[in-house]
């Protein structure tokens, strides 16, 4: 439906009516809460669909996560490609910037690259995730070289967030709150995994660092 609205012709401003909705919804929302309180995270699936589309028209900055795989390198030429244009041959048809461009609205601009699920050592990511990591970090770079406007105060922030293992799926299922999980054994379902001290205060640490950052 999103695909179909925005595609007529009338009213002219069709396209941009529509791509506002979530802009729109949460600045009611903000209205409603009040300024102070209203920081919204929009988490958004891998494929660039209208849903996608409208989520960066309400955005103001992007957090990137990537995992250490392929996907993710070849992901970030994606970003540079669909979102803001940059070698666009490939895509000529889906570009959301020349048709933000042609109403006048802002892009979101890339505030961090989040390198996730790390295995680390001595609090660094071990050599076969450094490697993955490093050729995600280079293409960023690309992407940056080509467009720094892209980039909030013209550069990307990396971080890394280590493997959860147990902390994650724990806290998801229980409806703990990972500042109120603490060291022990939980129900999860018919197992009764152990959330141990070491992995529980590095994946807690890493992520208040990057919440300090944001």
């Amino acid at each position: 439906m999103i695909n179909q609205i925005s595609g007529q012709t009338l009213p002219s401003n069709a396209w941009k009516n529509v791509h506002l909705w979530l802009k729109d919804l949460l600045d009611a929302c903000a209205v409603r809460l009040g300024q102070q309180k209203s920081r919204f995270f929009i988490d958004c699936n891998p494929s660039f669909s209208a849903y996608t589309e409208l989520a960066m028209m309400a955005s103001e900055r992007l957090i990137v996560p990537c995992s250490s795989d392929g996907s993710s390198v070849r992901a970030i030429g994606n970003l540079g490609i669909l979102l803001y244009g940059i070698g666009n041959a490939s895509y000529p048809t889906v570009q959301l910037k020349s048709r933000a461009d042609q109403f006048q609205m802002s892009l979101p601009l890339v505030h961090s690259i989040v390198m996730n699920r790390s295995t680390q050592y001595d609090k660094k990511a071990s050599k076969a995730f450094s490697a993955m990591f490093e050729a995600i970090k280079a293409k960023t770079r690309e992407l940056q070289a080509k467009s720094p406007h892209s980039f909030v105060s013209g550069t990307a922030i990396f971080d890394d967030i280590p493997d959860s293992h147990s902390v994650a799926i724990v806290c998801s299922h229980n409806g703990i709150p990972l500042f109120g999980l603490k060291p022990g054994k939980y129900e999860v379902y018919e197992e009764n995994p152990q959330v141990n001290p070491e992995p529980l205060d590095r994946y807690r640490d890493a992520v208040a660092t990057f919440i300090q950052k944001i």
